[in-house]
């Protein structure tokens, strides 16, 4: 990347990239037994299927 890019688009690039792994890091501390945000099994279903792949985007649309 480098001097390329604006500062602007490297900040953008950041904040999406800190974003997804908030987002991956509350997934796995809803599956994590003993975790205050530990949810029941089915309800993780929502972080597997909703939050993981909403996370996935934000990471691929921070690397262009």
């Amino acid at each position: 990347m480098g001097a390329n890019y604006p500062a602007r688009v490297l900040a953008w690039g950041t904040f999406l990239s800190v974003l997804a792994l908030g987002i991956l890091a509350l997934v796995v501390a809803q599956g994590i037994e003993g975790s205050p945000l530990y949810l029941a099994p089915h309800a993780q279903l929502f972080g597997i299927f909703v939050l993981y792949p909403l996370a996935l985007v934000l990471s691929v649309s921070a690397s262009y």
